[in-house]
This record gives structure tokens, sequence and C-alpha cells, in this order.
């Protein structure tokens, strides 16, 4: 099997030039999709995150409070 003719090779090349159009076209809305998923992925990451620290600032403050009145009610046994 020699070489193609130039016009085969041209035709050959066009239908390969058509081929990756029709791939990219197919997988373009695959991509967005994705993107979209990730994005809605790491809004929801984030607000857990957020979350987290909000419970833990809540956390932190209580046990703050509960030292306090108990810092406050040993102060007053001293007292009696």
């Amino acid at each position: 099997m020699g070489p193609q003719p130039p016009q085969a090779e041209e035709r050959a090349h066009e239908a390969h030039k058509e081929a990756l159009n029709q791939k990219k076209r197919a997988a373009e809305p695959l991509l967005e999709a994705e993107r979209i998923l990730k994005e809605g992925i790491a809004d929801y990451q984030a607000e857990l995150e957020r979350r987290r620290r909000e419970e833990e600032d809540r956390l932190r403050e209580e046990a703050r409070l509960a030292a306090a009145i108990a810092a406050e009610k040993e102060g007053e046994k001293e007292l009696a």
C-alpha cells in the first residue's frame, strides 16, 4: 500500500477534523454539567464549614459562660 493521493489525504484530514468537532460538541454539555456540579459541591462544603465554625463558636461561648457561672458560685461559697 503506497502513499495516498493528495485528494484522499485531504478528505481523511477533513473527516478527522469533523470527528474532533463532533467529539467536542458532544462533550460540551458534559463539561458544563461538571462545572455546575463542582460549583454546587464547593458551595455546599463552604456552607457546612460555616455552620461548623458557627456551632464551634456557640459551644465555646457556652463553655465560657458555664465557667464564669461556676467561678461566681465558688466566690459565693468563699464569702459564706
